[in-house]
C-alpha cells in the first residue's frame, strides 16, 4: 500500500465527500475532464465536445442510479475514455478547398513554416497513436500533473501497472522522435 501524499489525501477527502447532485459534480470536474480531453485528442473544441457527450450520458445515469455509489469519478473516466476511443473511430469530415482563386478573398495565404510547430503535430499525433492505457497514463501524468498513485486510483489499475503503461509510452515516443534515446532513470520509476 502506498503512502498517501497531500493530494492524494485531498482526493481521498473529496471522493468521501463527492456531491450527489449531478449539477454539483459537472461543476466539480468538468475543467478537469476537458483538460485531460485535451490532451488526449489535441483540439481545445473537440474534447469540449467529447466531454459534454459523456457528461450527457453520467446525467442520464446519475438521474437512473447506473452510477456506482463507491466512485462516480472513476465512472466518469471511464465513460469519457469511450468516449474518446468513439472520436478516434469516427471518420473525419473532410472540408472542401475551394479550387478557383481568381477572387482575391479565395487567394491562398502564404504561411511561415514553423518547424516547432511541425514537431508538435507530429508528437501530437504519436500519442494520439499509443495504445488506450499509455496515452491515459502519459496525459494523466505529464499535462495533469498527477501523482503515478493518483493515476492508478482514476484508471482503476495498479501503481505498478501504470508505471509500466508510462516506461513503455516514453519509449515509444522516444524511438519515434528522439532515435531510440529514452531515459531509464525516469523519477516515475521511484515514485
Amino acid at each position: 500500500m502506498t503512502t498517501p501524499t497531500p493530494k492524494r489525501m485531498v482526493d481521498d477527502d473529496l471522493a468521501r465527500t463527492l456531491p450527489t447532485d449531478f449539477r454539483a459534480f459537472h461543476e466539480l470536474f468538468r475543467v478537469e475532464m476537458v483538460k485531460y480531453t485535451f490532451g488526449c485528442v489535441g483540439s481545445l473544441a473537440d474534447a469540449e465536445e467529447i466531454v459534454d457527450d459523456a457528461m450527457d450520458r453520467l446525467r442520464e445515469n446519475w438521474r437512473t442510479g447506473v452510477l456506482p455509489a463507491d466512485s462516480p469519478r472513476r465512472y466518469a473516466y471511464r465513460v469519457l475514455q469511450n468516449r474518446i476511443t468513439d472520436h478516434w473511430r469516427r471518420p473525419r469530415v473532410r472540408r472542401e478547398l475551394p479550387t478557383d482563386f481568381s477572387d482575391p478573398e479565395h487567394a491562398p495565404v502564404v504561411v511561415h513554416h514553423d518547424p516547432d510547430a511541425a514537431v508538435m503535430v507530429d508528437l501530437w499525433r504519436a500519442i494520439r497513436e499509443l495504445p488506450p492505457r499509455q496515452r491515459d497514463s502519459l496525459v494523466l501524468r505529464s499535462l495533469m500533473g498527477l501523482e503515478v498513485a493518483d493515476i492508478a486510483d482514476r484508471l482503476g489499475i495498479t501503481v505498478s501497472t501504470v508505471r509500466g503503461h508510462l516506461h513503455e509510452a516514453r519509449k515509444k515516443l522516444a524511438a519515434e522522435f528522439l532515435h531510440g534515446a529514452v531515459d531509464d532513470d525516469d523519477k516515475d520509476a521511484s515514485s
